[in-house]
This record gives structure tokens, sequence and C-alpha cells, in this order.
């Protein structure tokens, strides 16, 4: 009988367990020997592999087999470390940290030192995707009120979707002024507000009372009609003269006596009336692209343009022979080299002169390019009467120009001497000009003045010019102007 006692015991007791105390990196190792015997001493939390199992879903002897399964002990029973249910409302991992569940509806992450909690996604590829959802239409909050700095980090754009409202809400947590600031890695603020395309940013509501912008320099170049490029260029599809809109530098200049530009000035509309294709291309009125008027004059080059093909303007200079100025508004859809196209002027000779040629690396923007004639017709410009834009050698040898297509609004000659200083403007921002008599027994009610009737401004580097069309010489004149800085 005894003997039997003592095979019966040995039966029942396993023949290795894991150790408590156990540090190293993988559980202690378990082997059953009966059917239902596990791992012992059953202390809740103490983890073990179980080698011979051959059910991984459960963590009894079931059998020899070579399944391992590693299992955790709850405090009443044995459980796969995937399913096993901390009592107390704690569970502990591999390297001692813990998750609890003390407090319900809260889960709390523990590290076993100082330091931070990280909490990464992992996939079969190294490569996965996090998502953090509220259940259903409801409401996830980052962050408290003990929360002093909230951090996002990525090395592209940070997208906030919100739908349907589409509203992105940054509020203080008390009376203060809420701040959306911009930094970047040095530390240094850059804020920006965009669209991802051509949308429109709207600041403010019918709910606001007042907008305020702060800062050393605050500067909002929009017009209406027109966005502005580079000083002297102008990207327009309609008028866009005079329309300036936002808070740009104003600047008021009194002038002492006008020119007569009825002796000096000589300005064409450049329309198919008054200019004509010369040998190969199409020309035609371009309602679409136009700086005054209904429309301005379109050329476009032949698919194989050849030397000398281009345009000639009638535009008749008045005899004088002080320095003369040329200018024109100008719009192309090719980059123009220096080379590719020379301005020559027409004064009814064999042999035309040539004024300049031009360079022009700026597409679909209208630029006022301006440039001194005297030299060309070697100081006596009297006999101008017509100016012609030709491909050179080396424009049509290029191909470069093969179905160019330019655009010209206004030509103007004048005499330098007849220009009236004026302030380093924004093209366009010659917001208002009038001029009253100069002489105190005249009637002194002013004349708004009209651009391209009565005037226009010739853009060049530093102070701008008025140059008068009409006779203003009894006229002094104000101007009210948008600076570029």
């Amino acid at each position: 009988m005894r003997r039997f006692l003592l095979v019966l015991l040995f039966l029942l007791v396993p023949t290795a367990v894991g150790a408590q105390g156990n540090t190293n990196t993988m559980p202690p190792m378990c082997t059953a020997t009966t059917l239902l015997t596990v791992c012992v001493p059953q202390v809740q939390g103490i983890i073990a592999r179980i080698s011979d199992a051959t059910d991984a879903t459960v963590c009894t002897n079931s059998g020899a087999g070579s399944t391992v399964v590693t299992c955790q002990f709850n405090g009443t029973a044995w459980g796969p470390m995937a399913t096993v249910v901390a009592t107390g409302g704690t569970w502990t991992g591999a390297n001692g940290e813990t998750i609890t569940n003390a407090t319900d509806g809260a889960f709390l992450f523990t590290r076993d030192e100082s330091g931070t909690v990280t909490i990464t996604a992992a996939d079969d590829n190294a490569v996965a995707a996090l998502e953090i959802l509220p259940g259903g239409a409801a409401t996830m909050t980052l962050g408290g009120t003990s929360t002093t700095v909230l951090t996002l980090t990525t090395d592209g754009a940070v997208a906030i979707l919100d739908s349907p409202t589409n509203a992105f809400l940054v509020r203080a947590l008390s009376t203060n002024t809420a701040v959306f600031q911009g930094s970047d890695a040095a530390g240094a603020s850059a804020t920006r507000l965009d669209t991802t395309g051509a949308g429109t940013i709207t600041i403010g509501s019918a709910d606001v009372l007042d907008i305020t912008l702060d800062g050393a320099d605050v500067v909002l170049p929009t017009n209406e009609t027109a966005t502005f490029g580079a000083p002297n260029e102008m990207t327009a599809d309609s008028t866009a003269l005079n329309q300036y809109i936002g808070i740009p530098k104003l600047n008021v200049t009194h002038t002492g006596a006008l020119a007569n530009g009825t002796t000096s000035v000589a300005v064409a509309n450049p329309l198919i009336a008054n200019c004509s294709a010369i040998v190969n291309g199409a020309e035609a009125d371009d309602a679409t692209n136009f700086i005054t008027g209904a429309a301005s004059y379109k050329y476009t080059f032949a698919a194989d343009v050849a030397a000398d093909d281009g345009i000639d303007c009638v535009i008749a200079y008045p005899a004088v022979t002080d320095p003369v100025s040329f200018g024109f508004w100008f719009r192309t859809d090719t980059t123009i080299a220096s080379g590719d196209i020379d301005i020559n002027f027409d004064d009814g000779g064999v042999t035309d002169g040539t004024i300049s040629t031009l360079a022009v690396t700026v597409l679909n923007e209208w630029q006022w390019i301006e440039t001194n004639i005297t030299t060309a017709c070697s100081g006596d410009c009297s006999a101008v009467d017509g100016i012609e834009f030709l491909a050179t050698t080396q424009g049509a040898g290029a191909a470069v120009l093969d179905d160019a297509i330019i655009n010209i609004d206004q030509l103007a000659m004048w005499k330098v001497g007849d220009e009236t200083a004026i302030g380093d403007i924004q093209v366009g921002g010659l917001i208002d000009f009038v001029y009253t008599k100069a002489a105190q027994d005249q009637v002194n009610t002013g004349v708004a003045g009209v651009e391209w009737t009565s005037h226009f401004i010739n853009y060049q580097t530093g102070a701008d010019a008025i140059i008068p069309i009409t006779d203003l010489s009894t006229y002094f004149g104000t101007t009210l102007e948008a600076l570029n800085d």
C-alpha cells in the first residue's frame, strides 16, 4: 500500500516547475507529465511556457506534442497570454511594463522606469498605419487641462480632415486669446495660410466684430482683376489699371506744370487697323487678354518661322529731335532670349534701324517695356512712322518662335524731357490723378485724369513717371499712388 501511494504521489507532482522570481527574458519552461498537470506554483501573474501542449488555445497538458504556448496564471486559472484576464486590473508584460484597468473605462500604460511611453503599430512588413478611432459618431480628445504641449511630428504634411462641417477649432482653455503660430526647425516663426488649389481663403464671418492685422510690415498685394508679379509686370485678362485694392503704402505727389503732350507724344492702340503681319503669321484682336480698351493685338508666328517674320505697327512721331523713349505693353507665351526678336523703327528709308532686342522670360504676364530710341535714329526721330517686331536669324534658326504667340497693347513714343516724376508705384498703382489750372485767376476745379486718354505711366526702375497725352501745360497735377515698397 505504501509503495502504491509513493507511485501515485510521483505521478501527481511535475518533474520541473517555473520559478516566480525568474529574471530571464523568456518565461520559465514547464514540462507537464500528466494530463491535468500544469506549471506550479500557481501564483497570480506568473508566466510560463508549456512545451508539450498540442492545442495552443489552452494551457493544460493534453498529451505529448511540440506546440509551445505562453500562458499566464490569473489567480484562478491558466490561460494564453492573448486572452488572459488580469485579476486586479493589471497585465504585466515581459519587460516589466504594465497595462492597468483599475478605473472603469480607462487603461493606464505604465513603464517600469522614468521616460516616454510609446505606442507603435506593426505588421508583416514593418510599415503599419495606426488609427485611433472613437466608437461611432463620438468625440475624440487628445490631451487635457494638465497637458502642456501637444506635438505632431511628421516628415510630410499634417492633414486635419473634418466632415461634414469642415471646421478646425483652436480654442484657449482660459479666457486668453487662442494663438495659431508656426515655427520652423530653427525655432523661427513662419506661418502661412494657403489652399491646395484655386480656392478661396476667408478670414472671419458676419459675427466677427474686428479683424486686427498686427505686424511690423503688413502687405496685402491683391487686386480685384489682376495679380501683380515683379515690378512692371501684371497678369490680367481684362482692364486692370487703377483698380488696386488692399493695404499698400500710399503716396501723394504734387507736380509743377505738366507738359503739352500734343506736341511731343504719339500714342497708338495697336489693333489690326494699326498693325499688319509681315510675310507669315496670323494676326487677330484678342478680347480676352488686354490692358485697355476692348482688345489687344495678337500675333501668332508661323509653324516654321523665317527671319524677318513679324509685325509692323503704324505710329507717327511728332517732329521733335529731343531724346525720345518708346514703350509698350507686351505679353508672350514663349520664352524669348536676347537676339530672338528685334524691335526696329521704320522711317520710310530703305534700311530700318534696330532699336533693341527683346528678352522676356516671364510668360503669360503683361509687362511694360520701355527703351530709348534716340541713338537708333541718330538723334532725330522725327521721321519715324512705324515700329516693327521681327524674328531674327537666331530666333528662326532655333525654332523657338514656331507657333509662338505675342500680344501688344498700346504703343507710345514721347519726349523724355516731358516726363514728370512720381513715386515707385505698383503696376496699376496710380489710384487717382487730378489736375487743376495752375494760374491763380483760373477756375481751379480739379479734373480727373483717364489713363491712356489724358496721360499714361512709364514704369521704370526707381521713380516712375507720368506723361501727358493732351495739353496739360497750364495745369498742376496731384496723384494718389500705391507704392512698391
